[in-house]
């Protein structure tokens, strides 16, 4: 039996609509470096997938989900006074890459996105 934990600090995931979903595999993947870790259904919408990406073991915080719908309005800004810019962290032990791969700021800095070490 697994026991879970109460106290996990912070947020589990983060979820967002999208409309392509290659796109948003390409963005995700590509791009931010993080890993498609699960393609389940919508347990609300049966015929719309649910997109996780993360790190390699799904850690508390490092997952971001999408629901791709190609036919989704355009996005908007929120309630005034809710706008933020989207901001990622990760351990700066990550951003060197793993295998080879370049890092996450190499792959931001090679398409013209800035970052920086905090």
């Amino acid at each position: 039996m697994t026991t879970l934990l109460s106290d996990t600090p912070g947020l589990h995931h983060v979820t967002g609509i999208v409309g392509d979903a290659g796109a948003a595999a390409g963005f995700y993947g590509d791009l931010l470096g993080l890993r498609l870790l699960r393609r389940t259904v919508n347990y609300e919408d049966v015929l719309q997938y649910h997109l996780y990406f993360g790190d390699a073991t799904g850690t508390p915080g490092s997952v971001f989900t999408v629901f791709p719908d190609p036919n989704a309005d355009p996005g908007r800004t929120g309630r005034p006074g809710y706008e933020a810019s989207p901001s990622r962290s990760r351990p700066a032990r990550s951003a060197t890459g793993a295998s080879g791969s370049p890092s996450g700021a190499s792959r931001l800095s090679g398409r013209g996105t800035a970052s920086a070490t905090i």
